[in-house]
């Protein structure tokens, strides 16, 4: 899959921010994921969703300028797949307001907003809104309530047996997926350790 089709996939253009990205690929994995979804092909459809997550993350991180013919090699598409291709974004609206169930809660993104059952619970337009919940080196955090935003995992160990909706940057620590709900992506770096021992995860993760 190249750049141009993992962006097309995920129904964003390459010209969005990393948050959009973000909250474009956990709509689909919401949407997909064969925990939620009974359909033949879920699994393939997670599967492509998770590369195209992959690749279109990379892209951003390159600084790579957007371009309509990224591979100079391959000869621009017909006018009628551009037109397909701009009204993606349109179409992807059309279920950034539906809800999810998930482990007892009612989840619900829009507009970079986080509800759950119905209340505003993590607003990432607002000033500090990204700051972490922080597991420090040589702690040890149950987590058995629904939470909701990102955590930093430095040199601890995370025990999740409720919710938990946003990122989670793991240094050399632990984050273990005891019979609760992680919806975001994982970042392992160094000597760290992700478990899924029950429960689900619908994110990617990704090894640095």
């Amino acid at each position: 899959m190249n750049v141009e089709a993992a962006f097309d996939a995920l129904g964003v253009p390459q010209s969005c921010s990393p948050r959009e990205l973000r909250q474009a690929f956990q709509r689909q994995a919401l949407r997909h994921h064969p925990d939620r979804n009974n359909s033949r092909n879920a699994n393939a459809r997670m599967s492509e969703i998770n590369n195209a997550y992959k690749i279109a993350k990379e892209h951003l991180e390159s600084g790579a300028t957007p371009s309509p013919n990224p591979n100079p090699e391959r000869r621009p598409p017909p006018p009628r797949a551009r037109r397909q291709n701009t009204q993606r974004p349109r179409q992807q609206t059309t279920y950034t307001s539906s809800s999810v169930h998930i482990n007892g809660m009612n989840v619900q993104v829009q507009g970079g907003r986080v509800y759950v059952n119905g209340r505003l619970e993590r607003d990432y337009n607002q000033p500090g809104a990204d700051t972490p919940l922080r597991v420090g080196p040589g702690q040890t955090l149950v987590l058995d309530h629904n939470h909701v935003g990102p955590v930093s995992i430095d040199g601890g160990t995370l025990h999740v047996t409720a919710s938990l909706v946003g990122d989670v940057t793991v240094h050399n620590g632990q984050l273990i997926i005891d019979g609760g709900a992680f919806v975001g992506d994982v970042y392992l770096h160094g000597a760290s350790f992700f478990r899924l021992s029950s429960g689900c995860h619908v994110g990617a993760q990704v090894t640095r």
